[in-house]
């Protein structure tokens, strides 16, 4: 069913002071949500927050850390620093994040994420004091975005454009005319530096012609495709955000969010989600013969050399995926939990290998 969204200005219809909410041993002041505005005319903004965030070395810190999921999670920092802690890291794994001046934190929750672990832990093992005054806003996610890869990133001060119109200073935090890019289509011959997160829409393409460095992140949604041209940093994740959800019918060769590596022999960052028809293109791995590769079943079939293995990480919370042609092998690293996963190789069609990990009804033992 097709989805219809108008758009348009809105009118102010109230004025009020923000009410005090005690929360988390602080005093926030509470802009939204509001007792006297109904939801539905301020949607997709759930809640606005301004608070003081003090930190003393002599007190012991509290367990702050909280759940959270479907929407977007901005804390920008007004005054003062502090770090905190968030489950966006490989696995669910925690990772830390300090907040200067004039900095965003951006955690977009997608289908769950803690937060707020150890809130100021890193000043207090440094004996620091320190005061932060923090701006919150929790932003809805649209509905195919509420089932993603949560994922977190640190706008630095010199990242936010500023402008004055008038007596007013305005910093563009994300959206149209920030630095972070939440959705792309398009193409690039040069080396980029991906320090955020690329999000490429639904049947959309990215193409990137040369090497790409950085601690970022980009995003397939539903029959999205990428291509890196060059080597791939260890910094890099890419995800097949749309996977899990396909149908479990899709046939091998079919439209789904391919990944091209045209340099997998120096890709060193890591894949997460891949599952259900998604698809990798080692286009530099000359295409020999067909091979199939149940992990965890007691056997697996081949068409000619065994040209594929899996060697899971401890816990189990993703592995490497290994694909040998002749005396090469290409090694992609992969996020998830993958013990009955199936994944076989075929012609790209160009002389490249493609690598598909088969949808649940596919699976041979």
């Amino acid at each position: 069913m097709a989805t219809q969204i108008d758009t348009a200005q809105r009118e102010i219809i109230l004025v009020e002071d923000a009410h005090i909410r005690p929360m988390m041993g602080n005093q926030v002041l509470e802009s939204l949500p509001s007792r006297h505005i109904p939801y539905s005319l301020v949607d997709p903004y759930i809640l606005v927050h301004e608070a003081e965030v003090k930190i003393d070395p002599a007190q012991p810190g509290q367990d702050t850390t909280h759940p959270h999921r479907g929407f977007d999670n901005l804390w920008y920092a007004i005054s003062g620093s502090s770090s905190t802690g968030h489950s966006t890291g490989p696995g669910g794994a925690f990772e830390r994040a300090r907040l200067d001046e004039g900095s965003l934190l951006f955690i977009r929750t997608g289908r769950g994420v803690l937060h707020a672990e150890g809130l100021g832990e890193d000043e207090r093992r440094e004996g620091k004091a320190s005061e932060m005054r923090g701006l919150l806003f929790w932003v809805n996610l649209a509905r195919k975005d509420k089932n993603v890869e949560p994922t977190a990133k640190v706008v630095l001060p010199n990242e936010v454009p500023v402008r004055q119109e008038g007596d007013a200073t305005i910093r563009v935090l994300v959206g149209d005319g920030s630095t972070d890019t939440r959705k792309f289509s398009g193409s690039g011959n040069g080396a980029v530096t991906n320090q955020g997160t690329i999000n490429v829409e639904d049947s959309s393409a990215l193409t990137l012609g040369a090497a790409v460095t950085g601690t970022g992140a980009i995003n397939l949604y539903n029959l999205a495709s990428a291509e890196i041209g060059g080597a791939a940093g260890s910094g890099q994740t890419i995800t097949f955000v749309n996977a899990s959800f396909n149908s479990p019918s899709v046939a091998i060769g079919a439209d789904n969010e391919i990944l091209k590596l045209d340099d997998s022999r120096d890709f060193g960052g890591l894949v997460a989600n891949f599952k259900n028809g998604a698809a990798i293109d080692l286009a530099d791995v000359a295409f020999v013969s067909a091979s199939t590769l149940v992990v965890g079943a007691a056997s697996q079939s081949t068409n000619g050399v065994p040209a594929l293995s899996f060697t899971p990480t401890a816990g189990n919370a993703g592995g490497t995926l290994a694909v040998t042609e002749g005396s090469l092998t290409v090694n992609v690293g992969l996020v998830g939990n993958y013990l009955a996963a199936t994944f076989a190789t075929s012609s790209d069609g160009l002389g490249g290998t493609l690598v598909t990990s088969l949808p649940q009804a596919l699976h041979h033992t």
